[in-house]
């Protein structure tokens, strides 16, 4: 069996804030120099508060 290893540089932020859980990231998002990685779960979580905040992009704005 393969083993995946994660590492803190790569691990999901909110994930090791919260729990000090090392979980694999699966996307990060650099702002203003700063960059945070995201699990899948915590992903959607923040998808979804963009959303709130944001609206959704796929609606019609006319």
């Amino acid at each position: 069996m393969a083993r995946a290893v994660i590492t803190i540089d790569d691990a999901c932020d909110p994930c090791w804030t919260k729990s000090k859980t090392a979980t694999e990231s699966i996307m990060d998002i650099e702002l203003d120099g700063k960059t945070w990685f995201f699990c899948a779960e915590h992903e959607k979580a923040l998808a979804r508060e963009l959303v709130k905040m944001l609206g959704d992009p796929g609606e019609d704005k006319s």
